[in-house]
């Protein structure tokens, strides 16, 4: 999809991570995928991307966040993306557990792409992120796609 552009997963329950991935795989979705668990580990992958214009070329072309992480607010991480000048043009779908509406209307105040309430099983994963694909990979234009990074590659990112 999109020449394999990255999918960024931000979920620190490997559980949560399992579902993302097996639903993705099943969607035949083989975008790689990059796993960070927290602020530090997601800026420290982000960051490790060259400090060239070639950065914005090597960007996710998805990141996926879960709301709630362990000890810090997910919503912080979020912002930073949303204001840094080139991390901010990579999507951001949101996952949460809440259906509070000031959650909602907190992460969509500050650029996310799309807020969902987190699924308990598998198939709720796989329908949510199908159109989320579809939509991201298929339909709309991303910047840079055509000359961002093309290997293939999963893994979990450390710092």
């Amino acid at each position: 999809m999109k020449d394999k552009l990255p999918i960024l997963i931000v979920e620190d329950q490997l559980e949560e991570q399992d579902k993302i991935s097996m639903s993705l795989s099943f969607l035949k979705i083989d975008n790689p995928l990059i796993f960070t668990v927290n602020h530090k580990t997601t800026f420290a992958y982000l960051d490790s991307l060259p400090e060239t214009i070639l950065r914005s070329k090597r960007l996710p072309g998805l990141i996926i966040l879960d709301y709630y992480l362990k000890g810090e607010a997910a919503f912080n991480i979020l912002k930073d993306i949303k204001n840094h000048p080139v991390y901010r043009q990579v999507p951001v779908i949101v996952f949460s557990t809440s259906n509070a509406v000031a959650d909602l209307n907190a992460c969509y105040s500050i650029g996310c792409n799309g807020y969902f309430q987190k699924p308990e099983c598998q198939e709720g994963y796989q329908k949510i992120l199908e159109i989320v694909c579809n939509f991201w990979f298929k339909e709309v234009e991303l910047p840079y796609a055509e000359q961002r990074n093309r290997r293939n590659y999963y893994k979990t990112f450390e710092g």
